[in-house]
């Protein structure tokens, strides 16, 4: 006979965190805590999907106190802090490196973040990408290039204002392929 008190058994949430488990303030809501706790004692499973990487979801994830792996940068990694491992991952294409290459000769002043794993690196610095590692509490090695970067990437960032951003958008769409996807 089933446990009860375990309502919630062989159930799973899985959030996002900007905009949902969180505030725009970076905050999680005091009622978010609760209804987490609640969910977990019931036997729940919580977790978090989020676009953002490791380090970035690991003080959201320590401080909702999540019990199954996270699922980051958008969906190319399932990690387990438990374990403090990646227990799966969908790294890109080996053709984003030409991709990325193309996009940073045609636009010079948008910021290019690669993600290899738990590691954000910093290929083209700009004023959003030094405000995303500020606000996402992370620490990116800035290199200068492609070598300096591990060969397995989980995901790459373009960061600028949406005016910049558009023409890239533009750019990619007409000349880069499925595989950067």
């Amino acid at each position: 006979m089933p446990d009860k008190n375990k309502i919630f058994n062989k159930l799973m949430i899985a959030t996002d965190l900007d905009g949902t488990l969180i505030t725009p303030a970076y905050k999680i809501p005091e009622p978010n805590f609760k209804a987490v706790d609640d969910f977990i004692k019931g036997g729940g499973l919580f977790t978090i999907a989020t676009g953002r990487s490791i380090e970035s979801a690991r003080q959201y994830a320590k401080a909702i106190k999540v019990n199954a792996p996270i699922i980051v940068m958008n969906g190319a990694i399932i990690y387990d802090y438990s374990k403090e491992k990646i227990i799966w991952d969908y790294p890109l294409d080996k053709a984003a490196r030409d991709y990325t290459k193309a996009v940073m000769d045609e636009f010079p002043d948008v910021g290019i973040e690669i993600y290899s794993g738990n590691q954000l690196y910093i290929i083209r610095q700009n004023h959003i990408t030094y405000i995303h590692a500020k606000n996402e509490a992370i620490d990116p090695i800035e290199v200068n290039s492609f070598d300096e970067i591990p060969p397995t990437w989980h995901k790459v960032l373009f960061a600028g204002d949406h005016e910049q951003l558009e023409p890239v958008a533009d750019f990619c769409l007409a000349n880069l392929t499925e595989k950067a996807e």
